[in-house]
């Protein structure tokens, strides 16, 4: 694991990542982020930046009688736990020191927005996909065989979570799925299986994106524009 370390007035403040890279390209953006909202550090803190949750915790220094060590935890997926998955979102939250996923997430979306010139739709890790069961779990399927769609903006549901507005579904499948082919999927849950797709998740509505064995292959936009311009 590697670390990158921001010094505050008071103490420093810790991130920590796989990829060495990563850190190089994204850390000081969430760690610069985080520091703006230093009062706001307490138990149970948590606080989005761009499509993810963070927290911050005391560090191994703190936690021995120092003062001033913070370590960065980032929002992971609560599978493997008693926690329920499919149709059901993540009752407690679960949070890990290591912020690859969270970092490689923001770099690709950036990356994405960047290249479409299309703005930001409203997206967070912890809102759910509509996927088709098809699909759930992976099998066999790969890039070339899925789609996402955006087919509306996020919207707060009856039972407390958000639906996204993305539709992930098999290119070969029913244009009208039946209701019970169809079921949510916490966004966390469903990138344990379909990493790939994270870069495309803030793009706006009515976006269609298609996948190849590379990643994104196309991105047509709300007016039927083509959006992803491919490399001469």
């Amino acid at each position: 694991m590697h670390s990158r370390t921001l010094r505050l007035d008071a103490g420093t403040l810790t991130i920590d990542a796989q990829s060495p890279e990563l850190l190089e390209d994204r850390a000081d953006e969430v760690l610069g982020g985080l520091a703006l909202v230093r009062d706001d550090w307490r138990p149970g803190f948590a606080t989005e930046l761009a499509s993810w949750l963070y927290s911050v915790v005391p560090g191994a220094e703190n936690q021995h009688g120092a003062d001033g060590s913070w370590q960065v935890q980032a929002l992971c997926s609560a599978r493997g736990t008693e926690t329920p998955g499919v149709e059901q979102h993540p009752a407690v939250r679960r949070w890990t020191d290591d912020a690859t996923q969270a970092l490689a997430a923001l770099g690709g979306q950036r990356a994405v927005l960047e290249r479409t010139e299309l703005k930001a739709g409203a997206f967070r890790v912890d809102d759910v996909v509509l996927v088709h069961r098809e699909l759930l779990p992976r099998g066999r399927t790969g890039p070339m065989g899925l789609y996402l769609h955006r087919m509306r903006e996020a919207v707060r549901r009856d039972d407390g979570t958000t639906d996204s507005g993305w539709y992930l579904g098999p290119v070969a499948g029913a244009v009208q799925p039946h209701p019970s082919d169809l079921a949510f999927v916490p966004a966390l849950d469903l990138l344990d299986e379909y990493a790939f797709i994270a870069p495309a998740l803030q793009l706006p509505r009515g976006c269609l994106v298609l996948f190849d064995d590379a990643g994104i292959f196309e991105v047509v936009d709300a007016d039927g524009a083509e959006r992803w311009p491919r490399d001469e």
